[in-house]
């Protein structure tokens, strides 16, 4: 299956995807799009990638080997972690963003059951960056602050 990455300035990247869907109304359309998704997060070695990066837009993102449909942040903590990041949109930049240290997510899984998980370190990084893809927002968003 061939795959094209978003990449910035493209403005498909800033439209919020963020709106839940129903995950029996678009089963296929999200098994389809994990395999794109899984293939794109492969080869180009990332930790993380959001749909809209591929240029399908459902709120959907895997983080490590976690699928997500409808990922949701529940709660951050209060101690937030410099560091900076990559994004396989803006290749070649990195930029410091400041993010909380754990937080916790709920999301469906690929059978279609609600999770309650916890984040913390570069997977709670991860996780959030990936969130704000859905959200239509870019690490370059960050650079400003």
């Amino acid at each position: 299956m061939a795959y094209s990455l978003v990449s910035y300035p493209d403005p498909r990247l800033k439209v919020d995807h963020s709106k839940p869907i129903r995950f029996f109304d678009y089963r296929d359309s999200i098994d389809i799009a994990f395999s794109i998704m899984e293939k794109a997060m492969a080869e180009e070695k990332g930790l993380g990638i959001a749909a809209v990066q591929v240029g399908i837009h459902l709120p959907i993102c895997i983080v490590g080997n976690i699928y997500m449909i409808n990922p949701k942040v529940e709660s951050l903590s209060l101690i937030y972690e410099d560091a900076l990041e990559g994004c396989l949109s803006c290749p070649g930049e990195r930029i410091k963003v400041s993010r909380p240290k754990e937080v916790d997510v709920s999301y469906i899984n690929t059978k279609g059951k609600k999770v309650n998980s916890k984040f913390n370190g570069l997977y709670a990084r991860c996780f959030l960056h990936e969130v704000d893809h859905i959200r239509g927002k870019l690490i370059k968003d960050y650079s400003a602050n």
